[in-house]
């Protein structure tokens, strides 16, 4: 008798033994890329909520009051009104400019350092970068409004603005109003050309690392930014356009657009800017 020879059995092989590290280093890495994650959009939500403040208490320095006024057919304004609306609009003027600054530079994190983004955009990195924003905001719009209405005022009490600037206050002036504008100029060269040399180079280091990145990194790159560099480059093109020209020549219409420009335009496309950061 023959023993019937049973089907061959085949041998499953062996599954590959991946080393102990690679999946410690695996998980390590996940777990950092969550972190990242969580913690940018923590930054992101910090962000919108500042940005949006100042947005609402920006616009509605000069916009509400000039509405009122169109309807009543009063356009009349006390000097402390006067006074107070150029202290609000300096001050909202410079921490928008600081915070958009910073709304660069947290993308130039984001992108160039990911790993360290958690380190170095921390909160309490943004809780002193915003008191230091807010105090010398604070200094910054008292020295200008200060050094405005100590000037005499003996022309013409009609403002050629829908609301008060230093610009219009110092052609109504009778007074000495060099050291004014001497000061608006180096006040905005520091400021305005610091925070734009600031910007220019985040995104500069922005985009030569996104060119390395794969075929649709850089433009998915390009569409989060440009809500971004949009917003900055109408707020200071029309913001020193405005107070880089204190002369009285200057065209009257010309100088009202530019002034709705920096004040009404970048609090509306702000959210644009919040929304593909967030996105990206």
């Amino acid at each position: 008798m023959y023993r019937r020879n049973s089907p061959p059995r085949y041998l499953r092989p062996c599954p590959e033994k991946r080393p102990l590290g690679t999946s410690v280093t695996s998980a390590v890495a996940q777990k950092e890329d969550v972190q990242v994650i969580s913690g940018r959009q923590l930054q992101n939500q910090r962000q919108q909520w500042n940005l949006s403040i100042l947005d609402m208490c920006f616009i509605s320095i000069t916009v509400p009051n000039a509405f009122v006024n169109s309807l009543t057919i009063n356009w009349v304004i006390s000097v402390t009104g006067c006074a107070t609306q150029i202290f609000l609009v300096l001050f909202c003027a410079y921490v928008e400019i600081l915070i958009l600054s910073i709304m660069a530079w947290d993308r130039y994190v984001a992108i160039c350092q990911p790993l360290q983004y958690p380190l170095i955009m921390n909160c309490q990195f943004y809780v002193r970068v915003t008191l230091a924003f807010l105090l010398s905001g604070l200094l910054y719009a008292g020295v200008h409004t200060g050094n405005t209405f100590q000037l005499s005022f003996c022309q013409s009490n009609v403002v050629h603005q829908f609301f008060c600037d230093v610009p219009s206050l110092l052609r109504l002036s009778c007074s000495d109003t060099t050291s004014n504008v001497v000061l608006i100029l180096v006040s905005a060269v520091v400021i305005c050309g610091g925070c734009f040399l600031f910007i220019a180079m985040s995104y500069i280091h922005i985009f030569s690392a996104v060119l390395k990145f794969p075929t649709r990194a850089p433009g998915k790159a390009f569409s989060t930014c440009t809500p971004h560099i949009l917003v900055v480059s109408i707020f200071l093109s029309s913001g020193s356009g405005v107070y880089l020209r204190c002369s009285a020549t200057s065209d009257t219409l010309k100088y009202m657009v530019l002034s709705a420009f920096y004040t009404m335009i970048p609090p509306f496309l702000n959210p644009l800017s919040i929304v593909s950061g967030i996105n990206r």
